[in-house]
């Protein structure tokens, strides 16, 4: 019995263990049935029935058995008119229980009157069940069916055994038969108490056919007073039982005859085999088969628990070795962004040689046309207007040339579309193509073209009029040649021929001035084209060297900015990748798995010692 009961505070406890440290990923309906099921084992009640006729000896035999001293009223008159149920109690005391005479098996209820206090003494207790639970007192039959025991050195009783003691079955009140049979349905073994004197009775036969018989209740078969008869006559009453058992109840779940002891009450005879029986039942039997049910619930849970932290293990070791992995990605990521801001630092600084050198090879076959420009104005009489409207488009076509062809290489070379280069076609060409000297010279020119016509047409008119003056003077006939020449020859001379002479001298003077001047100034402006164009190719070369650098600058910012985003993103996964707290859970998981292999390990050696 011990070593049962001991099974069962080692069982307890490893519910215990389970509610304090239950797996991390049970849920709460599962935390909630574990609990049900620790307190149904720490609740269980082990109930085993004394029944039989008055005066039998149950109470008695009770006394003796379990309590160890004369608690239960002992008389040779009827006594037991109540319900008593023993067990264990820190301190002997007396209960009169209300609303339990259908559950006999309940510790708890609703509601009790204390007979005896907690702390009574033996006699005040004796007393106290003598008066209200027998005949011989004066049972209070409007009260609860059922009276409480509480006891502390019973046998076992701490350990949840109890003990009913009933009501006589010979009593002729159906209401006490009823509260016997509902202690029997509620025992887990019946302890049917006969006489050696008088055995099996028909009243006996007739309540284990009408009672008994179809329970499947372990039936005890106890013959007290055996030191009434000698043990020839024992044996004759012994083998009567067992012969009567087996044929009366062959085919019923009585099976009492192996189950027979002789005991005296009086003397201590077959007690210790009686108890010794009782207590194996109880041990290899009852509670064994109350072990084996919660244990292999226990085991099923804890094998699920076991699964479930598995699969957890795994799936973390299978996330650290993706962060694992993730991380070295990462950080290796993260080098290659950085490697790579510096090496788009020195192309970009490359492709920026490249340009300027690209730029300087440009501007100079801009030079070199715009000299044969120049050199082809030397071989042709071209007007100075021709020539600056003509080499002004020349230059601003070579110039938006350059510029494209800096646009396209820059693109090709970047990969991407540099943007107009602002200012090239703007360049201002006005010292380009300026010519000093330009405006004086065409008011001088017209000045001598307005005083030569001036001068030649005043001779014209003087002339006009000198012959009209002649030609009204009379001459006579036969002078009229002579005279009229002289006439108007008289009237050119003093001043009309001058003017006319001095206009054209002046027109043709207008003329070879306006050539002169333009000659020099076709050749004031090759000469002043040179510098100028030296200049203006200068100012363009700057002008898209500048842009070109601002442009790589900006560049390399936006490279700057795009490295900035993506390491911070990399440094954020990086931060976020926490193989620490992966490490930590894994090893509370492993922790966890040797735990649970731990219990359910001492469970199957508890199992295994049960069985």
């Amino acid at each position: 019995m011990a070593v049962n009961l001991t099974h069962r505070a080692t069982l307890l406890d490893l519910y215990r263990e389970l509610q304090d440290h239950p797996y991390p990923g049970s849920d709460e309906a599962e935390l909630e049935a574990l609990a049900g099921d620790a307190q149904r084992l720490r609740d269980e009640v082990f109930t085993i029935a004394f029944i039989g006729r008055f005066s039998v000896g149950k109470s008695k035999l009770i006394n003796c058995l379990f309590l160890g001293e004369e608690v239960l009223t002992v008389n040779l008159k009827p006594t037991t008119a109540q319900l008593m149920r023993i067990g264990y109690g820190p301190q002997p005391a007396l209960w009169l229980l209300h609303g339990e005479e259908d559950d006999t098996k309940k510790a708890g209820v609703a509601e009790r009157e204390a007979l005896v206090p907690p702390g009574g003494d033996v006699d005040a207790i004796s007393a106290a069940i003598k008066l209200h639970t027998t005949h011989l007192g004066k049972p209070r039959r409007g009260d609860a069916g059922l009276f409480q025991l509480d006891w502390p050195n019973g046998l076992f009783f701490k350990d949840g055994v109890q003990l009913l003691d009933t009501i006589g079955t010979e009593d002729i009140d159906d209401r006490f038969i009823d509260e016997t049979y509902a202690a029997i349905r509620q025992s887990d073994a019946v302890v049917m108490i006969l006489s050696m004197l008088q055995p099996l009775t028909a009243s006996e036969l007739r309540f284990i056919d009408q009672h008994l018989q179809g329970t499947g209740k372990k039936v005890f078969l106890v013959v007290n007073k055996a030191d009434g008869r000698s043990p020839e006559g024992q044996r004759e009453v012994l083998d009567d039982l067992r012969h009567r058992f087996s044929a009366r109840y062959r085919d019923s779940q009585v099976r009492a005859e192996d189950r027979i002891f002789p005991v005296s009450a009086k003397t201590g005879e077959g007690l210790d085999e009686l108890r010794e029986r009782l207590v194996r039942f109880i041990t290899d039997e009852r509670l064994g088969e109350i072990l084996r049910s919660h244990g292999s619930g226990l085991q099923s849970r804890l094998q699920g628990w076991l699964v479930v932290c598995q699969r957890d293990l795994n799936n973390n070791k299978v996330k650290k070795a993706g962060d694992e992995r993730q991380l070295r990605e990462t950080q290796d990521r993260l080098r290659a962004v950085a490697e790579g801001l510096e090496r788009d630092r020195d192309r970009l600084e490359d492709i920026r040689v490249d340009l300027e050198d690209d730029l300087h090879s440009l501007v100079n076959d801009l030079r070199r046309n715009c000299e044969r420009r120049l050199q082809s104005y030397q071989l042709q009489a071209s007007s100075i207007e021709i020539m600056t409207t003509d080499f002004g488009m020349f230059f601003q076509n070579e110039a938006s040339e350059v510029t494209d062809r800096m646009q396209r290489s820059a693109t090709k070379q970047l990969q991407r579309r540099l943007g107009t280069l602002a200012g090239i076609d703007a360049l201002s060409l006005d010292k380009l193509t300026a010519s000093e000297g330009e405006e004086f010279g065409k008011v001088f020119d017209n000045l001598l073209l307005s005083t030569g016509t001036g001068s030649v047409l005043a001779g014209i008119v003087a002339t006009v009029t000198a012959l009209q003056t002649a030609l009204a003077t009379p001459i006579p006939w036969w002078a009229t040649g002579t005279t009229t020449v002289t006439a108007f020859a008289g009237a050119l001379v003093p001043w009309a021929l001058p003017a006319i002479i001095g206009g054209i001298a002046l027109l043709f003077g207008a003329d070879a001035f306006r050539k002169n001047w333009r000659e020099q100034a076709r050749q004031q402006f090759l000469s002043a084209a040179r510098p100028g164009l030296d200049k203006a190719c200068a100012d363009l070369k700057l002008n898209l060297k500048n842009q070109l650098g601002d442009y790589v600058t900006q560049a390399w910012q936006e490279a700057e900015r795009r490295v900035g985003r993506d390491r911070k993103a990399l440094e954020q996964l990086i931060a976020e990748t926490d193989l620490s707290a992966i490490d930590a859970q894994i090893s509370t998981l492993h922790q966890e798995k040797q735990r649970l292999t731990k219990v359910q390990q001492e469970l199957a050696n508890l199992l295994k010692d049960i069985d």
